[in-house]
């Protein structure tokens, strides 16, 4: 994953590998349910979906927890990686690779030693993640209402709208148009990463196309779910109030993820089904002349 719109990608299919990491016997995965690695046990790859992490013994791979933290008493021969949590370092813990914490603290104890390097990103706040870190909460919200001013002044009040208006007229399709993409746009991501010498400048041009069609989208949805508590003020205040919503929604444990992966969906399909802010009823309009266009069938 070379940029955030890749990320955006990850985050929305984070929940199909469930099941399909586990290939060792030694490895282990789990959802909603901690791992505990006892002490004079001994395992392979530990992932963890919003839960938790605890290295008692000895991990010959990599510790990664999405949505939770991790904490080490024993050895990690590989990386320590959480994203969306913090990672702890008890008194003697070794860790042989590196150690990220993207949405949280490292706490290292006496005599613990890290063998890679050490990244801590605190203003990261994963939707649904487990524990609450108010740097990462102030900075998503942050985050998310610059982009919201800067998509309303680059689409303008008209598109906003429309793609508002689509959304209260086929949200269901929208949901399945955002599904779509996705898929259609991870495709294209593979088929991107065998093109050795173009592959770069394609990967960063793709997503910074869905960075802009996420970034209108989640706009327009902001829009819709602030406007009805922004009584007739300007709709951009009312963007901003639905913005506010979605980040407080995110922060409670696993649900957050939940309307994080449904609001991104969402978001992806208002804008094809816009025509990017063209009509509310853009796509439709644009079947309804092409069927207006075919010639009649000719009858014996």
């Amino acid at each position: 994953m070379k940029l955030p719109g890749r990320l955006l990608i990850a985050a929305v299919l984070i929940l199909l590998p469930v099941g399909t990491r586990a290939q060792k016997a030694e490895d282990h995965t789990q959802f909603l349910r901690d791992i505990v690695v006892e002490p004079g046990q001994t395992a392979g790859d530990v992932l963890c979906y919003f839960c938790m992490i605890r290295v008692q013994g000895t991990l010959t791979e990599d510790a990664i927890a999405i949505g939770g933290s991790i904490e080490v008493t024993g050895t990690v021969e590989g990386d320590a990686i959480a994203s969306g949590g913090g990672i702890r370092l008890g008194p003697g813990a070794r860790i042989k690779g590196d150690v990220v914490a993207a949405g949280g603290r490292v706490e290292r104890g006496g005599q613990s030693s890290v063998g890679g390097d050490v990244s801590v990103t605190q203003w990261f706040q994963l939707p649904g993640q487990r524990q609450l870190f108010l740097l990462g909460a102030l900075g998503n919200l942050g985050i998310s209402f610059g982009a919201i001013a800067l998509f309303y002044a680059l689409a303008r009040r008209r598109r906003i709208e429309a793609m508002a208006g689509s959304l209260r007229k086929h949200h269901v399709l929208a949901f399945l148009v955002g599904a779509v993409l996705i898929i259609v746009i991870t495709i294209l991501f593979d088929l991107i990463d065998r093109l050795r010498r173009f592959s770069s400048p394609l990967d960063t041009l793709l997503s910074l196309v869905l960075l802009v069609i996420f970034g209108m989208g989640a706009c327009g949805l902001s829009y819709e779910l602030g406007r009805h508590l922004a009584r007739g003020r300007h709709p951009l205040v009312a963007a901003l109030l639905g913005a506010l919503v979605v980040n407080l929604v995110n922060l409670i444990p696993f649900l957050g993820f939940l309307v994080f992966c449904v609001f991104s969906l969402l978001a992806l399909g208002v804008v094809l089904l816009s025509g990017f802010g063209k009509s509310a009823e853009w796509l439709a309009k644009l079947f309804t002349r092409r069927q207006a266009a075919r010639p009649p069938t000719a009858t014996a």
